[in-house]
């Protein structure tokens, strides 16, 4: 049983790195061309200890990292998380609860969160101010989540999303459903008790 539960690990692992592998070619094709720069975030790593080399250390990933990709568009910063599922469902519980508190907070800071779904064929991005409000209502239920609240259909991703194109317009969809205005902190005022400069 548990080297079932093993490799259909393993086997999710490996769809999911396809897809962000489909992702990097994406986006260093978006960057030759000028329409936007692409991070790929490294997995944070956990040191253990001395390596067996001079130098080198014994590592392992650590659970919590940073969104996958951090995109500047045209000006604006995008926090992007890449998910694949080969079932006809997209799980609410496939986006962990610190991936959520990433999203939220680069959305306060008036940035444009969104995941990265690949699901039966289609290949989409959906904002997190779309998306986001479906996994708070999943999440708050807990393990009383009424039926069907747990997952969300292909054809309702879609719905919610654009279908990512080689051009890049899917990028600019994604900004336009988030106003650079949304979220951001208001602007400091002239009364401003804790200046950062004093003349």
């Amino acid at each position: 049983m548990a080297s079932t539960r093993s490799q259909a690990g393993k086997g999710a692992r490996d769809r999911g790195r396809s897809w962000e592998a489909f992702l990097d070619g994406l986006f260093g094709l978006l960057g030759r061309s000028g329409v936007c720069h692409a991070l790929r975030t490294p997995e944070p790593m956990q040191r253990l200890g001395p390596g067996s080399r001079p130098g080198a250390w014994e590592c392992m990933p650590k659970r919590e990292g940073l969104p996958d990709y951090l995109v500047c568009y045209r000006g604006r910063g995008l926090a992007l998380e890449a998910k694949r599922t080969e079932d006809a469902r997209w799980r609410l519980g496939d986006l962990r609860v610190h991936q959520a508190q990433h999203l939220d907070a680069w959305q306060r800071a008036g940035g444009v969160s969104a995941l990265l779904v690949s699901i039966e064929g289609l290949h989409l991005a959906v904002p997190w101010s779309a998306l986001g409000p479906l996994w708070h209502a999943w999440a708050d239920q807990g393990e009383r989540a009424a039926p069907g609240t747990a997952s969300i259909p292909a054809a309702r991703l879609r719905a919610l999303g654009v279908e990512l194109d080689l051009g890049g317009a899917w990028l600019g969809w994604l900004c336009d459903t988030n106003p650079p205005t949304s979220g951001r902190a208001p602007r400091p005022s002239e009364e401003d008790p804790c200046p950062l400069s004093t003349s």
